[in-house]
């Protein structure tokens, strides 16, 4: 393995474990949206989503790097031996590389799909609290509607009917 590869390899170690930290840090702002959002708290929430806007592109811009390290690696192991489309999965790579840097490229992915998944999982549970109160606000918006027309009421097929605001009066001064 040329020196080139071996510096790689490092800045490969150095990426997942950059990854790993991000990861890490968007499991707490997942968190706290979670609970932010329990909390009615629209300001926070607005601020977390800003964060949490940042800690993508933060984790983009890490992962187009260790993408390209991953590409170098695979040129430099393989030898030219396989197809520049095929990519390698970081599994691939760590089974290429000498010992001990395999058994920290495995200990560094598992830790990171550890973290992954979990945050996947707060992520889609974030998601589905956001969209049961945005169908909540839809229900007072349209219950709000209605009464601003003039009221509602249910009719025999069991939907909302609105009927047109009536006003009457009376005239007392005779």
């Amino acid at each position: 393995m040329d020196k080139a590869a071996v510096k790689d390899l490092f800045a490969l170690e150095d990426a997942l474990k950059t990854l790993l930290d991000i990861q890490r840090g968007l499991a707490t702002l997942l968190e706290k949206k979670r609970l932010t959002l329990a909390a009615g708290d629209a300001v926070a929430l607005a601020d977390l989503c800003r964060r949490e806007k940042d800690v993508v592109q933060r984790i983009q811009k890490t992962e187009r790097g260790r993408h390209a390290l991953m590409d170098r690696l695979k040129t430099s192991l393989a030898g030219g031996a396989s197809e520049p489309s095929e990519t390698w999965s970081l599994a691939v790579l760590a089974e290429r590389v000498p010992e001990p840097v395999r058994t920290r490229l495995k200990v560094r992915r598992a830790e990171l799909v550890t973290v992954m998944t979990e945050n996947q999982k707060n992520a889609s549970t974030v998601r589905r609290a956001s969209e049961r109160l945005l169908q909540h606000v839809g229900g007072l918006i349209s219950t709000l509607g209605s009464a601003a027309q003039g009221g509602a009421a249910y009719g025999q097929s069991g939907r909302l009917k609105s009927a047109p605001v009536r006003l009457s009066t009376l005239n007392l001064s005779a």
